[in-house]
């Protein structure tokens, strides 16, 4: 009785197909009406009207009578294409998108073409037979340009949207290599010691007890938020990662699905933070103290190491910059002493999104050339116009009907490269986009001030620790992206029936027990207490939905 019980709660998730509902998928039959000119770029004879759900961005403002139905999106889609983009309906992206995605997915009620925000209403909507195949309209209708960046990641975007050999959704979704934790350290400090490039976390640590020895009352050492789990702003996932560990992250073990955070390494993690935090190296009151919060122990100079995302130079880094001149170096992730498995860092996990097309809507490849159109409109060396990503007042690469534009997987690690090589060089050769040639105006510009004398602005002193050298935040994700470190989740972006039932709530039961082990308030044996009681609150059920589901796609 238990296992059928399981079975049912899995029919959502992989049953076979149910009957096809009477709304949106009425025409099925019918099939699509491609054009007889396979042009990807090609302006339709007839008006194509596309109706569309769109995600909007409270921050979005527009010109004077412009709004998310008429703007220059859609006006020059009807004037190069003549596609007709009528809004369906809109909403905040977030929240208030998905009561109105799942309320028009619940009522058979979905528009032509719609972003779904995660794996269960695509799965859902393929099992129902509500959503058209859209592999032939790819393949004959997408521009090359856009096949490329598509398929640029392995074939990890069209494996989300591939059920059996067909594509129903057309992800925007990949593996979010900019996100991998990183260690910032303040330059100063680590001079100032003595102390040479670190070569292993253990060296790390060491520079954070020589910090703090300077100054025992107020400072710490190394930067820990009360998101100690996938949030970016010093989490736990680097140090983890440096020991062979990687919380929250489902891992392939012996053909099975492991989860990382109840895994026996997870206990050594989970000691060395104990031990972090008995000797001080970590704010006593981390549990209570958010990110925003957190970032006073940076700006007031409590602490000179910050395992992080790439992003931390641009906030708060810069305002001590501003403020002081301080000066931070990046460096990858290095293994503990004794650890000799293969060295992976964790990203955030990917969302799995999804551009879909309602079954029985007669010009399937009408969503492909939108995405054409938006892709070379924005990324595209040769047909890229400045007026569509911003004209200087307004941000219009955010009124796009789909949101966002496909466009190379590499673009800040190439400028990176490209900019490094050229400063390096004296010469401009080797920028290849107009991203590259602005960063590299910004770089020279820091290079230009310091020559002169003079305290370089904040923004090109961002964009010199984003894009130059070794030491730079790109340096250091091209330095993962070469030596293949990226840890890549083949289950990120699911979520089973469990995991929406229980997950929020096991989410929270996981960071309460670390948090205690950390602290004292539990014993470092209350980890296999934590392993068991997630288990039994729905973690089971879970372990077995996600490997029931793994072994559908093998």
């Amino acid at each position: 009785m238990k296992r059928l019980l399981v079975l049912l709660l899995l029919v959502s998730l992989t049953g076979a197909a149910s009957a096809r509902g009477s709304g949106e998928a009425a025409d099925a039959s019918a099939g699509p009406h491609y054009p007889e000119s396979v042009d990807p770029l090609g302006r339709y004879e007839a008006p194509v009207r596309l109706s569309i759900g769109i995600m909007t961005n409270a921050a979005t403002t527009f010109p004077a009578g412009d709004s998310y139905a008429d703007n220059i999106w859609t006006r020059a889609l009807l004037e190069e294409l003549n596609i007709e983009i009528d809004i369906a309906w809109e909403a905040v992206g977030g929240d208030r998108y998905d009561t109105k995605l799942n309320l028009a997915i619940a009522s058979n009620d979905l528009p032509d073409a719609v972003k779904l925000t995660n794996a269960g209403q695509f799965s859902r909507l393929v099992n129902a037979g509500r959503l058209a195949d859209l592999t032939e309209a790819f393949d004959r209708f997408a521009y090359p340009q856009l096949g490329e960046w598509f398929e640029e990641d392995g074939g990890l975007r069209r494996s989300y949207g591939t059920v059996g050999d067909r594509l129903y959704g057309i992800s925007p979704s990949t593996a979010n290599y900019q996100t991998a934790r990183m260690i910032f350290i303040r330059k100063d400090w680590r001079e100032d010691l003595g102390f040479g490039v670190p070569s292993s976390m253990d060296d790390v640590i060491a520079m954070a007890r020589a910090f703090k020895a300077i100054d025992p009352q107020s400072r710490y050492g190394i930067l820990i938020t009360s998101e100690i789990l996938d949030n970016g702003m010093s989490d736990m996932f680097a140090i983890a990662n440096s020991m062979g560990v990687w919380p929250r992250r489902w891992l392939e073990e012996d053909g099975e699905l492991v989860y990382g955070s109840i895994q026996p390494g997870m206990k050594d993690v989970l000691t060395l933070y104990k031990q972090l935090y008995d000797e001080g190296l970590i704010n006593p009151e981390f549990a209570t103290t958010d990110g925003g919060a957190s970032a006073p122990q940076l700006t007031n100079s409590m602490v000179g190491i910050a395992p992080n995302a790439f992003w931390l130079y641009s906030w708060p880094l810069n305002s001590l910059y501003a403020s002081e001149g301080v000066e931070w170096e990046t460096f990858p992730v290095m293994p503990m002493r004794g650890y000799e498995g293969g060295l992976r860092v964790s990203m955030d996990r990917s969302n799995r999104e999804f551009f879909v097309v309602r079954s029985g809507y007669r010009n399937p490849e009408a969503l492909i050339k939108v995405l054409n159109f938006q892709a070379l409109k924005i990324n595209d060396p040769v047909y890229a116009e400045q007026r569509f990503h911003s004209d200087g007042t307004y941000s219009n690469h955010m009124m796009m009907p789909f949101y966002p534009a496909f466009g190379p997987l590499r673009v800040n690690f190439d400028t990176y490269v490209n900019v490094t090589k050229a400063i390096q060089t004296n010469s401009e050769a080797p920028l290849v986009t107009p991203h590259d040639h602005l960063q590299y105006g910004r770089i020279q510009e820091y290079f230009a001030a310091k020559q002169a004398g003079e305290k370089p602005d904040q923004g090109a002193w961002v964009s010199k620790n984003f894009f130059y050298g070794e030491r730079s935040a790109f340096g250091v994700l091209d330095h993962y992206w070469r030596n293949d470190m990226f840890l890549l989740s083949p289950a990120d972006g699911i979520r089973t029936n469990e995991m929406i039932r229980r997950g929020e709530t096991l989410d929270q039961l996981e960071a309460q027990y670390y948090v205690e082990i950390i602290t004292g308030r539990r014993p470092l044996s209350d980890f296999d207490t934590f392993v068991q009681d997630w288990r039994d609150l729905g973690g089971a059920l879970i372990e077995f939905e996600i490997n029931e589901w793994y072994k559908s796609i093998q």
